[in-house]
């Protein structure tokens, strides 16, 4: 299993438009070095250099949250 939490400084779209390279590099490259069938959790936070207080610490709940599970 492969967990991921990635701060972008741009926003969605611009990410998007760039055609998210780190999103690409971790489900297709990093995954095909692990096992077959590897399960990938991946959780962003987009436009990391205008964000405030609360919703940085919702994200971090979030990544808590999320891999509280495994």
């Amino acid at each position: 299993r492969l967990g991921v939490a990635c701060t972008y400084g741009g926003t969605r779209l611009r990410t998007f438009l760039a055609g998210d390279p780190c999103r690409r590099f971790i489900t297709r490259s990093l995954r095909m070095s692990c096992a077959p069938g590897t399960r990938c959790d991946y959780v962003a936070l987009h436009d990391m250099n205008h964000t405030r207080a609360d919703r940085r610490e919702a994200f971090l709940e979030t990544v808590a949250r999320r891999f509280a599970r495994w």
